[in-house]
């Protein structure tokens, strides 16, 4: 992961949130909680690059609602949705709103730390392209795996998506 990248965490199951930051912190990834779309979005977001890990169904306003809102107020921040009340249409309305990753309830460790990957790379490259330098400031970031090591590198793009390929423990 990118050095100073955050995570905000935005779901209304409060287990879940502080779950999610434990094991976040846990892979030396910084990382906020909000229990509602609202909160968050009261919220002053930080500077750096960051992604969002969002309930999709929450009370109030929902998280393809919030993803709605962040893109017309110009907050540009990829987005991994999860849910753990899910269809296939859920999926495919969640990936058609611009989510980089969705991702059902109970969420596997590693295919989270790689959709976040994944979202991280997104920004870097969003970023990179609005950059007048090209993006070298990152060039010589090292990159952090999360959760022992289990994270590669983007390998593939095919048809816009890039794949992370996930590995075994680090040696």
């Amino acid at each position: 992961m990118i050095p100073d990248a955050r995570v905000y965490v935005i779901d209304d199951d409060a287990s879940f949130v502080r779950s999610a930051l434990r094991l976040l912190a846990s892979c030396g990834i910084r990382a906020e909680g909000f229990t509602s779309a609202r909160e968050f979005l009261a919220h002053e977001p930080g500077g750096g690059p960051a992604c969002a890990l969002v309930d999709l169904r929450m009370p109030g306003v929902n998280g393809l609602d919030l993803q709605d809102t962040l893109v017309r107020a110009g907050r540009t921040l990829p987005v991994v949705f999860i849910s753990g009340h899910t269809d296939a249409q859920s999926g495919v309305d969640a990936m058609r709103s611009g989510a980089v990753a969705f991702l059902t309830k109970p969420v596997d460790e590693q295919r989270l730390l790689a959709a976040l990957e994944l979202a991280f790379a997104t920004e870097v490259e969003r970023t990179d392209r609005a950059s007048p330098d090209g993006g070298a400031r990152w060039a010589d970031q090292p990159r952090r795996a999360g959760a022992g090591g289990a994270l590669g590198e983007r390998r593939d793009r095919r048809d816009g998506v890039v794949a992370v390929r996930a590995r075994g423990p680090a040696r």
